[in-house]
């Protein structure tokens, strides 16, 4: 069971920036069509940059290669976020040292930053910056205790329901209901049928939005 997750090659996406491909599910951990172009338009762009206010608590689902924390990263001096990430299966050093994030992606300080954050101990708060407080969480969701109802944003970026159909059912989006605060948002590439009657019996409002090269459409949710 551990080993379809686990398995795993790196490869480019369409826009240059790797992704991680699962052999056994026959999968990718982003779009084809481009990593970091995706993950900038669904996380960046229409999760975080649509939030008003200067301090943003955010919660991710699935911390994976690391990229959608690492772009909220170069986000933060412009507001101060909280970052909390959870993830069952972690990259080993011997994956994420090979991803090319820093060499597409020209930040300052790029490389060191990403390679801090697959570094930082697990379960533990870390500050990166005055701007930038983050954790780890080395867990499943479905074992994961709701600890923090305050949260402003959820970046909900599983496995597709095709490839992890248990992380998209009614009870995983009532957990993360409760963890937002009203008003809150949830963001994800996601779109399909299955994950919107969920997000609607969690009680959340869900809005198709236009999505990301290759997508036709994904999903922003309000907590209602």
């Amino acid at each position: 069971m551990e080993e379809k997750y686990t398995e795993r090659e790196i490869i480019r996406s369409g826009d240059g920036s790797h992704t991680l491909y699962l052999p056994l599910l026959n999968e990718t951990y982003h779009s084809r069509h481009g990593a970091i172009t995706e993950s900038l338009y669904v996380f960046i762009e229409k999760g975080l940059n649509a939030m008003t206010g200067d301090n943003i608590k955010i919660f991710e689902v699935g911390f994976g290669t690391g990229l959608n924390a690492w772009l909220t990263l170069h986000e933060a001096a412009q507001k101060t976020i909280c970052y909390h990430s959870i993830e069952a299966y972690p990259l080993q050093e011997k994956e994420y040292t090979l991803i090319n994030y820093s060499d597409e992606r020209e930040y300052p300080e790029g490389r060191e930053r990403y390679l801090q954050l697959h570094k930082l101990a697990w379960d533990e708060e870390h500050t990166l910056s005055p701007y930038f407080h983050f954790k780890k969480i080395h867990q499943k969701l479905e074992h994961y205790q709701v600890n923090s109802f305050d949260y402003d944003l959820i970046y909900y970026d599983a496995y597709g329901p095709g490839y992890q159909p248990d992380m998209w059912d009614a009870a995983h989006f009532e957990k993360m209901h409760l963890m937002l605060k009203e008003g809150g948002v949830l963001v994800s590439y996601c779109c399909s049928g299955v994950f919107k009657r969920a997000l609607k019996a969690a009680h959340f409002e869900v809005n198709k939005i236009a999505g990301p090269p290759g997508k036709r459409e994904m999903v922003v949710a309000k907590k209602k």
